[in-house]
């Protein structure tokens, strides 16, 4: 295991460095041996054990346990491993995992023929999936927007929102939203 190595590339690195900062990952980038790539994967399955753990509120009990159980199986699965494409398959084969039974639960298309039935890929029999947003977390997301690729050429002044919110409306989230939905009618159709 030792001798084989994987070759890192700068996508991986930034992805790294955004999720545990740069003083760890930054320079992350080329080639490592297999041990020190399983315990970065490991690592990121731990992060995702904790998010979960953190972030699912509104599920039942049978749910959230599920979810825990699968971050917490893909560790002890990719500890056993002794090549790159071992760790590699058992990391997508538990994140695919994970990402469907956030979903709702893993599909089970095994006996059917065709697969591409969209009633093969609904997964709400148990729970469904939907996000909630309090007047805080809408108000960050438009606080957000100067900084992200797909609006920041509609603001020419990056500080301007904010501006507005500590000057204009003092803080008031309530009147800062309403002023945005008047103000940036397309943008506000576009996220809410």
């Amino acid at each position: 295991m030792e001798k084989e190595t994987i070759s890192v590339p700068i996508s991986f690195e930034y992805l790294l460095t955004v999720l545990f900062g740069k003083q760890t990952y930054h320079g992350f980038v080329g080639v490592h041996k297999v041990y020190n790539w399983k315990t970065h994967i490991l690592k990121l399955f731990n992060a995702i054990r904790k998010s979960i753990i953190i972030n699912i509120t509104v599920t039942d009990e049978f749910h959230k346990n599920e979810l825990l159980v699968i971050s917490a199986r893909a560790v002890e699965k990719i500890r056993q491993c002794k090549t790159k494409d071992e760790v590699n398959i058992l990391a997508i084969e538990y994140l695919t995992r994970i990402i469907f039974e956030l979903m709702g639960k893993m599909p089970n298309n095994w006996d059917k023929r065709i697969v591409n039935r969209l009633e093969y890929w609904k997964l709400d029999e148990f729970r469904k999936l939907g996000y909630t947003q309090t007047e805080r977390q809408k108000l960050n997301l438009i606080l957000s927007l100067p900084n992200r690729d797909q609006y920041s050429d509609r603001f020419s002044d990056k500080s301007e929102l904010f501006y507005k919110y500590r000057v204009n409306f003092r803080s008031n989230n309530n009147k800062f939203i309403k002023w945005f939905k008047e103000k940036y009618k397309d943008i506000y159709v576009e996220l809410f």
